[in-house]
């Protein structure tokens, strides 16, 4: 099959799903709150920032009508994601039975005080039927602002079928280890069955693992990069992509392959903004094209490769990912899901301002020195 050439780990596929494509807050939290109401054995959810506002309270309501059901509940937070989030906000829902588990929290006085490592997964997984990976927080940010949100710009999809029970390994790999097994007796890994026709693979970084394993998602890029006959495009928020990468793009477009990202025009970190914007001239002349997405924020971490290889994830192409946190993307291959992100791509792109090669070389010595200061300390940003 075609697609095998842009796969690094032909062992870890799972072929027969269904994948759908979510965009934007409404879509994506709609979808995901009728999973949750529809529960009947569990709901495992990991998430960076659950936070105290009209998404987070929708959530948080939903998942206690789950625990009156008798389903079990369990929740990963952040302790930086989240450290905006009262304590009291889930007391109800510890109340009620649900399993909460605060990932590194932020208190300088514990033993095992950590502050780079975070949790920056995106995952919930219900009765091991039905999964959901992304970019999407849960936060009233990802809402249009129409609808009193924040208008950022984000992806996730919906799986059913074999690869859900990989999503959810993934979920009970970090609870077992910080917790141990979970108090339910149900099957913690059930197996769905095939759904549909796409293979899906999902992939982790991050954690105590070591080498090639820490860095799983990075090393599925470049593979995936290194094969790209016709196109390469992305997008990506944070993107401070590293010298692996980095010369992956440049021999890909030596090729003649079209490589284009999609990066904010303002980013909700300036520092990291800064840090990424240092990057842009020597990226493009490589012969990549550098867009702006003009809106409030572009949060989505995905890619699509040749309309074969696809991404969509929390992975960012910056050192936090690459280095420090623990990440979730699921990557899918064939045409179909391809076609259907390509052509979000080349929407996406109208509204896009193109970065222009000799205006950017004409930016002021200031701008120039403090992208230059913030790619300095990228790996802490």
């Amino acid at each position: 099959m075609e697609w095998k050439r842009y796969c690094s780990d032909h062992n870890q596929v799972d072929e027969g799903n269904t994948i759908d494509l979510l965009e934007g807050g409404n879509a994506t939290f709609e979808t995901m709150l009728s999973a949750i109401e529809g529960a009947e054995r569990f709901v495992s959810l990991a998430t960076f920032i659950f936070a105290p506002d009209r998404t987070g309270r929708r959530f948080l309501d939903a998942l206690l009508r789950a625990r009156e059901r008798g389903v079990e509940v369990r929740l990963i937070i952040d302790g930086v994601g989240c450290l905006e989030t009262p304590r009291s906000f889930l007391r109800p829902l510890k109340a009620a039975g649900g399993e909460i588990h605060v990932y590194h929290r932020l208190d300088p006085w514990r033993l095992k005080f950590v502050i780079w490592h975070r949790m920056h997964r995106k995952n919930l997984v219900v009765d091991g039927r039905v999964g959901f990976c992304g970019g999407l927080n849960i936060h009233d940010r990802c809402l249009p602002i129409e609808d009193g949100g924040g208008g950022w710009h984000d992806i996730h999809a919906r799986i059913e079928g074999p690869a859900v029970r990989s999503l959810h390994r993934s979920f009970l790999n970090t609870w077992i280890r910080v917790l141990g097994p979970p108090s339910s007796d149900h099957e913690l890994l059930p197996r769905p069955g095939a759904r549909g026709n796409h293979p899906v693979q999902v992939i982790t970084a991050g954690g105590k693992r070591r080498g090639k394993r820490k860095r799983m998602i990075q090393r599925a890029y470049q593979h995936a990069i290194k094969n790209a006959q016709r196109t390469i495009h992305l997008w990506n928020p944070y993107f401070i992509p590293n010298r692996g990468v980095r010369r992956a793009l440049r021999n890909a477009c030596s090729r003649g392959v079209d490589v284009r990202v999609i990066v904010p025009a303002r980013g909700n970190h300036p520092a990291v903004h800064l840090a990424s914007e240092n990057l842009y001239a020597k990226l493009m002349r490589y012969g990549m094209r550098i867009l702006r997405w003009p809106g409030p924020m572009m949060h989505a971490k995905t890619a699509v490769i040749d309309s074969t290889w696809s991404t969509v994830g929390s992975y960012n192409l910056d050192a936090q990912s690459h280095l420090h946190n623990l990440e979730l993307n699921v990557t899918v291959y064939g045409e179909r899901f391809g076609e259907a992100l390509e052509a979000l791509f080349v929407r996406d792109t109208e509204q896009c301002v193109e970065v222009d090669n000799g205006n950017w070389s004409n930016r002021s010595l200031v701008d120039r020195l403090l992208q230059k200061l913030c790619y300095g300390f990228r790996r802490w940003l």
